[in-house]
């Protein structure tokens, strides 16, 4: 066992590779705007309580700096000329760790209340005009109510929103009615992927990572990919650092048909057994970089005579999943 941990410690790895910039973009299709949103505005909610910022006491989000992280974001995901791209945005599809929550909380509260029995009961207006005035302004809708079998002196009430907030001055208005014991934001326990920001007054850094390896306790092992982007949205990769691929590969591959890449290793050509529907696939090497990509129909068997011989990264997607392997090439 020894020795397995002091290979595994001796191929850490904290090089970089700088100098690596790009013209890019801030601007992107609603549809991908969408999905980096929440990334943003989490992001900006973390900087709040770690700089301790005058927004603190804030419910909203200030969106001045939510644009700032999200053109950042969005010029990182149009740099499609860079390798790294590809392996935060396409091939690991990094988000930001759902932590803090920004649009949940729980309310505890006296079970025998009017406005509680309404929400038990589905019934709303409540009765209560706080209860009802930030129902109506947040947009709140009753996810969960819990009794605990009775067991305990109050019931809880979980609340969602369908905008972003920061949540906890928004959960702290509920403490001062009458009758709650507490409020208190939803959350999300363990570590994962996630993403990191900092603002500097000529770029914004965005730091990607993957992490693994008993992540419920927190991540033993994690890779990181460093991005400056500057405010004329140009994007420099400064580099990558941490537990090399090689190792999360590993630890990453989908084994819902672990066997089906076959032959593997494989010489010239191979083809995945057991998939009776059309399938496209992406090929990366160890750094994370796009090698081939295509359209594979049912049975078809891939020519793959031009890839160097080594490992890869196999990501087969269907129209009802994406899987990961790795590949050998002999």
């Amino acid at each position: 066992m020894k020795k397995i941990i002091s290979i595994i410690a001796l191929t850490i790895s904290t090089q970089f590779s700088f100098g690596q910039i790009v013209a890019s973009s801030c601007t992107a299709p609603d549809s991908i705007v969408e999905k980096y949103n929440a990334d943003a505005d989490r992001l900006t909610v973390r900087k709040i309580y770690q700089q301790n910022l005058m927004y603190i006491d804030s419910i909203e989000i200030p969106q001045t700096h939510t644009d700032t992280i999200l053109n950042a974001m969005m010029a990182v995901y149009n740099a499609t000329s860079l390798p790294a791209r590809d392996t935060v945005i396409t091939m690991y599809n990094i988000h930001s760790l759902p932590n803090p929550d920004i649009n949940s909380f729980s309310v505890s509260a006296d079970s025998n209340l009017t406005w509680m029995q309404q929400l038990k009961n589905g019934i709303f207006p409540t009765g209560n005009s706080t209860i009802d005035s930030l129902t109506n302004l947040y947009n709140l809708n009753v996810t969960y109510y819990s009794t605990y079998f009775g067991i305990m002196a109050y019931h809880t009430v979980s609340f969602q929103s369908d905008s972003n907030y920061n949540i906890q001055p928004l959960s702290d208005n509920y403490e001062t009615i009458s009758g709650v014991f507490f409020s208190d934001p939803g959350g999300w326990f363990g570590d994962g992927n996630d993403i990191t920001s900092t603002i500097y007054s000529d770029h914004v850094e965005l730091i990607y990572s993957v992490g693994w390896e008993d992540c419920p306790s927190g991540c033993i092992a994690r890779r990181y990919w460093k991005f400056k982007i500057y405010y004329d949205c140009s994007v420099e990769f400064v580099g990558s650092y941490g537990t090399p691929l090689a190792i999360t590969t590993i630890n990453e591959l989908d084994r819902s048909f672990s066997n089906a890449v076959f032959p593997n290793p494989f010489d010239i050509h191979f083809s995945i057994k057991g998939l009776n529907e059309d399938y496209d696939y992406f090929i990366y090497n160890m750094a994370g970089q796009l090698m081939t990509e295509g359209k594979s129909f049912k049975g078809q068997t891939q020519n793959l005579d031009f890839l160097p011989l080594g490992q890869y990264l196999l990501r087969v997607k269907t129209n009802k999943q994406t899987t990961t392997h790795k590949l050998v090439k002999n």
